[in-house]
């Protein structure tokens, strides 16, 4: 099942404020505008292999979609594992002053986010969730039953992609980011509420997953003129059928 969130997102343009300063009037596009978009943020499968026989769920105003397949080994355990899990984020802001996207900050709407349940009942939670492409980082809090492990950059990307003609000023285009790793402190903490501080080395250097923001032209506002005529419109076609009621 593939989920989809759109929400509108309020896009600031910092050049407008420097223009003005400069006594160089803005752009028709450099201004604030409303466009609907979301960040879904997909784990990878070498991230899921960890979490077996867990219950992946969205928290706030996030969605998630997951497909889990259930295995047996030779001495008759059953375990259950995710082969896909897709977070999908309502923006709450996201700030750009850059026509290419290069900084471009994203923040998730407050308790959007997910949780990963262990079959024991012990919940870890992601949550206060944020991206910001200048350090190419997904920002976070963890914890664990309720007890915050770790607030910072928990999620870094070493490259990112924008195609779709991004343009910030136009609210026109995609981002997408390379495979994420959990930076120490994020790696720490997970392998500390999971009881893998033994290979703490290794959930670093596994994949984690990856974030795409789709950014979504708003629709055009009809001009006041477009208004009149439209209202001019259904007078005609009222009179028209009084007259034709009438004979």
């Amino acid at each position: 099942m593939n989920i989809t969130t759109s929400l509108k997102v309020r896009a600031t343009f910092a050049a407008v404020a420097a223009a003005m300063a400069m006594g160089v009037a803005p752009s028709a596009h450099a201004a604030s505008f409303d466009a609907p978009t979301n960040g879904i943020f997909t784990m990878d499968a070498a991230i899921l292999s960890f979490l077996t026989d867990v219950t992946i769920n969205s928290t706030g105003n996030a969605s998630f979609a997951g497909v889990t397949k259930t295995t047996t080994n030779i001495f008759g355990v059953t375990k259950k594992s995710y082969t896909s899990a897709v977070v999908t984020l309502p923006y709450d802001t996201v700030t750009l002053s850059a026509a290419n996207g290069s900084d471009l900050e994203a923040v998730a709407q407050p308790g959007a986010g997910f949780t990963v349940t262990t079959k024991n009942g012990n919940v870890l939670a992601l949550s206060g969730l944020s991206y910001d492409n200048s350090t190419r980082k997904l920002s976070s809090t963890i914890s664990f039953d309720g007890q915050v492990l770790f607030t910072g950059e928990a999620l870094s990307a070493a490259t990112v992609t924008l195609n779709e003609s991004f343009n910030a000023q136009l609210g026109l285009g995609k981002l997408t980011t390379g495979t994420m790793y959990l930076t120490d402190g994020a790696a720490n903490a997970f392998a500390a509420a999971f009881g893998l501080e033994s290979v703490v080395g290794t959930i670093k250097s596994t994949a984690f997953g990856s974030l795409v923001t789709d950014v979504i032209a708003p629709a055009p506002v009809p001009e006041p003129s477009t208004y009149a005529l439209m209202g001019l419109g259904l007078v005609g076609i009222a009179l028209t059928a009084r007259k034709r009621q009438a004979s």
